[in-house]
């Protein structure tokens, strides 16, 4: 999403350039849990660390 107020991250550059018409909105669902899953992941090591 170029509108996004994202940090520069390889990964974000990468999924910009992704075509993901063709995956059906389950395989798009499926993609967008993971991506979810994986920040909160980040955000509790973070927060962790950050208090350790």
């Amino acid at each position: 999403m170029p509108q996004a107020d994202l940090l520069y991250f390889p990964l974000a550059e990468a999924f910009r350039h992704l075509d993901c018409r063709h995956l059906t909105t389950e395989e798009n669902l499926v993609l967008s849990f993971g991506c979810e899953e994986a920040l909160a992941g980040l955000y509790h090591t973070l927060s962790f660390m950050g208090e350790s």
